[in-house]
């Protein structure tokens, strides 16, 4: 047997599991980018093995999905399902009779690669490299990864099938990590992450099949560079999030459907759909590309009644590609893009989950997000200066759309270094706060849109027909996605990937019509251009090679740690708690665990009940909990939940000590967590006060007594007094306590103290180092039957030596009306004496 222990165990999986992702990627997706690409483009390997990478993994987690729907996991059932998919796949390619197109010998030669092209793909290989080795380096890390991608893999792999109770996004990513862990043999992050930078690879080569095909080898190489060592791709395609394999699919849609469109060539558009299909596979915002479909039928449908001769000109366009091929597209791409929304319905599960309302308010919508098509503005406006095209035009209108823009972008005011530095590599600078686009700005931005267009019509009539149809195209299938993105998921960068292949080619086009400078400094000066513009890519990338290096991160808890330091001291506390070995013997169910809100949680505990969505709000919810979780997000998330402090009856226990004890808190400055045991016996228990009082306030509480820490004081000494209630019902408002020192000698008021309700919790903090929460449990949201202890901390003023009685009562402090004191059904008054306090002299 081979020995690796010279290999580290998180690059072990990449090396050993090569073979079985060739299979899923190559050796399943060959056959059927056989079968569906016109025969023509066999002696093209690039577009060969883009369409295989994108097929291979899509085909695959779709038998996976009937396997887990139906069946259970395996590697050998997985294995032999795959072989089945390619062997279908064989057969289907033998029987593609399209036209063989052979060499043309009066055809000319493809020019051979120059400097800057050789300059442009070693970057790229460089890039994909330093992928390879962060994937292979870092487990899951990021939030997505730990709530839905990672998590639903880790349940497939010890489940061995789909829970039936599982909705939410399809499974093409979590399936494509189930597989490579099926063909490890067991649950591994790293083995799951093998697949992240194949996507990524394929994504880069579809990238640059969109600007080859569509225009030229050039474009396509400028294409793939841009989007390889774009920041945030470079930074977040490391991660196993859903949007680099969106953007494969994404891209390779609009690319497939252009080339059919323009060719007329029905293989294309079939591929297009089965290219759609599997990005709905993947995410549902990939139905964007239904929009697109729709918005080209419409968009002919207006041109033929506008402009064609015939008169019968419905039924005309009817019949004409421009109308059959979206639907031919939305046809094919039906059974893998709506299968599992189908299976959700079946289940009776939402067939489609949107994200929650405050995501798409937390959308920023401002300058920050137009700057590919501010670059393209930029870019646009140098091709015509240069060719002195209705210059002024152009410089004015690119003026207004930065002025428009670049305020809004920043927050109005200039970004430090650092910041710009940031953003550089991938980074979101948190003291950076862009501001929403106000009426005026989009009026600047779209007057100097309008002078641009304008100024550029002149090059754009110049176009070849083919070149404007390719360009109408891709802004048919990118504008509905940037709206919806723009207006409704533009608090992160990321969830624009699906598109940026198609502005970046838009950019790349127009670098490649930039006429060149004197040959020897041009490609001296663009490759030194294109090597400092990768480095900035580079830098995003490389956050593996410290660590690895110097060992920092010495296994996968550090490095889990490294961005969730808060999150892993929850997951080690709870760990302890949560070891089967450390349970009683009695114990036979898994420990319920409630945390409101911390999706992340059950990555680490998937055998147990750990609960997050359920945002309860009656104590009487959690009894039989074993620990609930308040964290900081959690109470985020109970407000944009509609379920604030003054609604939640548990959140307004926290400092209820009897009732809930808090064991663990831990806070790194972005999440903070307590974990706290709830004991609902407690609760209920009937307090025994020293000083007996039972006298009933208002309707709703019966004030069973108090505790007095000092009954002789000297002015400035601190005394604890501790109100004991018990409640009758819920008040009808939320009312206050006071407590008052009353001089009966001069018949007036010399102190008070006051507030809702458990708003000192005194007991809870002391001698607690660090801040405190200070929160009242509203009277409201008293039960019948549960004791309420309420501590006032009170400094004894500066008052002669003497006599005084220390009184309380309710009172509503809107109001100022106090609730009345009653015994045995006899009116007090409304205030009640606890005891005399004697003050002595200093």
């Amino acid at each position: 047997m081979m020995n690796f222990t010279f290999i580290p165990d998180w690059l072990l999986p990449t090396f050993l599991l090569l073979p079985a992702l060739l299979w899923m990627f190559l050796g399943v997706g060959l056959p059927y980018a056989l079968a569906v690409l016109p025969r023509s483009d066999w002696r093209k390997p690039a577009t060969l093995i883009g369409v295989a990478l994108a097929f291979g993994p899509a085909l695959v987690t779709t038998a996976m999905f009937f396997i887990g729907t139906f069946g259970q996991f395996s590697a050998i059932n997985v294995l032999l399902a795959s072989i089945g998919v390619a062997t279908i796949g064989v057969l289907l390619a033998t029987r593609n009779r399209s036209p063989l197109t052979l060499p043309d010998q009066n055809q000319i030669a493809p020019k051979r690669l120059s400097t800057i092209d050789w300059t442009l793909i070693a970057v790229i290989v460089v890039a994909i490299l330093i992928r390879f080795w962060n994937t292979a380096y870092w487990p899951y890390t990021t939030y997505d990864e730990f709530w839905v991608y990672g998590y639903n893999a880790k349940l497939f792999m010890l489940r061995g099938a789909i829970p039936s109770t599982m909705g939410y996004y399809p499974q093409l990513l979590p399936l494509a990590y189930t597989y490579a862990q099926l063909m490890w043999g067991a649950v591994n992050d790293h083995a799951a992450r093998t697949v992240v930078p194949i996507f990524a690879l394929a994504s880069i080569l579809m990238a640059y099949l969109l600007g080859s095909r569509l225009f030229n080898r050039r474009v396509g190489l400028i294409t793939a560079a841009l989007w390889t060592l774009f920041p945030q791709h470079m930074a977040w395609s490391q991660f196993g999030d859903l949007e680099v394999p969106v953007t494969l699919y994404f891209t390779g849609t609009v690319l497939f459907f252009a080339l059919g469109w323009r060719e007329r060539n029905r293989r294309y558009i079939v591929l297009s759909g089965l290219l759609m299909g599997a990005a709905l596979w993947t995410k549902p915002t990939a139905g964007a590309l239904i929009e697109s479909m729709l918005l080209v039928m419409i968009a002919t449908a207006v041109y033929w009644l506008i402009r064609q001769p015939h008169i019968d000109k419905l039924r005309v366009w009817l019949t004409s590609p421009e109308a059959r091929y979206p639907l031919l597209a939305l046809c094919v791409a039906v059974p893998m893009g709506g299968m599992w929304y189908v299976r959700n319905m079946l289940y009776g599960l939402p067939p489609l989950v949107f994200p929650k309302g405050y995501w798409q308010l937390a959308a920023q919508r401002s300058g920050q997000e137009l700057g590919w098509p501010l670059l393209i503005a930029v870019i646009v406006t140098a091709l015509l200066v240069i060719h002195k095209k209705r210059v002024r035009a152009a410089l004015l209108g690119v003026a207004l759309m930065l002025v428009g823009s670049l305020p809004s972008a920043f927050g109005w005011r200039l970004p430090t270094y650092a910041e710009l530095s940031q953003l550089a590599v991938g980074s979101i600078p948190a003291d950076l706060k862009p501001t929403p686009l106000t009426v005026v700005e989009w009026a600047i931005i779209g007057i100097g849109a309008a002078l641009l267009t304008w100024a550029a019509l002149p090059r754009w009539r110049a176009l070849s027909r083919d070149v404007q149809g390719i360009l109408l195209i891709i802004i048919a299938f990118g504008l509905p996605y940037f709206v919806t993105w723009f207006w409704s998921y533009s608090y992160h960068p990321r969830l624009s990937f699906a598109i940026v292949p198609l502005l970046i080619v838009l950019v790349a086009l127009a670098l490649d019509r930039l006429p060149p400078l004197p040959r020897r400094l041009y490609v001296a000066a663009v490759c030194v251009v294109i090597v400092a513009l990768a480095l900035p890519g580079y830098f995003a990338g490389l956050t593996a090679l410290a660590p690895a290096i110097t060992g920092a991160l010495p296994d996968d808890h550090a490095r889990y740690a490294q961005g969730n330091p808060s999150l892993m001291g929850l997951v080690d506390y709870l760990a302890v708690r949560l070891d089967p070995n450390r349970r009683p013997a009695a114990v036979k169910r898994p420990l319920h665990v409630e945390v409101p809100g911390e999706l992340r949680l059950p990555f680490f505990f998937p055998n147990e009940d750990i609960r997050t969505e359920n945002y309860p709000t009656r104590l009487d919810q959690i009894v039989g909990v074993d620990f609930f979780v308040d964290s900081s997000v959690g109470q985020r998330l109970y407000n944009e939940n509609g379920k604030p402090y003054a609604q939640n009856q548990i959140l307004s226990s926290l400092t209820r000590d009897r009732v809930m004890q808090r064991t663990y808190t831990t806070d790194d400055g972005n999440f903070r967590y307590s974990v706290y045991t709830f004991d609902n016996k407690a609760r209920f228990a009937t307090p025994t006060p020293q000083g007996q009082l039972n006298v009933q306030v208002g309707s709703f509480a019966t004030l069973i007594g108090y505790d007095l820490s000092n009954l002789h004081n000297i002015p400035g000494q601190a005394i604890l007094l501790t109100l004991e209630w018990q409640a009758i019902g819920p008040a009808d408002l939320d009312y206050s306590v006071f407590v008052h020192l009353w001089d009966t000698r001069e018949n007036k008021l010399v102190a008070q103290w006051g507030g809702e309700p458990v708003f000192g919790a005194w007991g809870v903090w002391h001698n607690v180092p660090g801040a405190h929460i200070n929160i009242p449990y509203h009277t409201r949201l008293w039960q019948a039957g549960e004791g309420i202890k309420d501590e006032w901390w009170m400094i004894m003023p500066q008052v002669p030596p003497g006599t005084y009685e220390l009184r309380a009562g309710m009172y509503d402090s809107v109001s100022g009306k106090r609730l009345p004191i009653t015994k045995n059904g006899v009116r007090l008054g409304d205030w009640v004496k606890l005891n005399t306090l004697t003050i002595l002299q200093p």
